[in-house]
């Protein structure tokens, strides 16, 4: 690795990272200035302004490294073999997050649904069918099982 530490050429990377946060800023308030301004979400202007902003800056501290003489390759394999970790280390994370806010979404049955009355001897009242995640199988009641039942009660 042969760094470039002249003194022109360290000027030169600053000024292109400094080129760059300053552009990144500059496109940043301009998209949230003109993506937000009509009756849009708000968040649609920041969003992309903030992903287009980092974006220049990586981009401008990648090229102002390669002026430095810097060796970016084994840097980009680094960071992406992180990346793959990283994003197994959260994966079952973020699953459970997704399906907590899917699954309320479209469930269209209630957490107990009414079966309808149930006489068992004396005593009489309504079943309730338990959702179908807490079911371990076929459960089936005979007029005997209902009458212990009641006769427990």
């Amino acid at each position: 690795m042969d760094l470039n530490l002249a003194g022109t050429g360290i000027w030169l990377a600053v000024g292109v990272f400094v080129a760059a946060v300053l552009g990144a800023v500059l496109v940043r308030r301009l998209l949230i200035h003109v993506v937000d301004r009509g009756d849009t979400d708000r968040g649609t202007g920041r969003l992309a302004g903030r992903f287009l902003s980092v974006l220049i800056i990586v981009f401008g501290l990648i090229y102002a490294l390669g002026l430095l003489g810097v060796t970016i390759g084994p840097l980009v394999g680094a960071l992406g073999v992180g990346g793959i970790a990283l994003a197994f280390a959260v994966q079952d994370i973020l699953q459970n997050f997704v399906a907590g806010w899917t699954r309320p979404a479209s469930s269209s049955r209630s957490p107990s649904a009414p079966c309808g009355s149930v006489p068992a001897g004396p005593l009489s009242g309504s079943a309730r069918l338990p959702p179908a995640s807490s079911r371990s199988g076929p459960q089936h009641w005979s007029a005997e099982r209902l009458d212990q039942i009641g006769q427990q009660v």
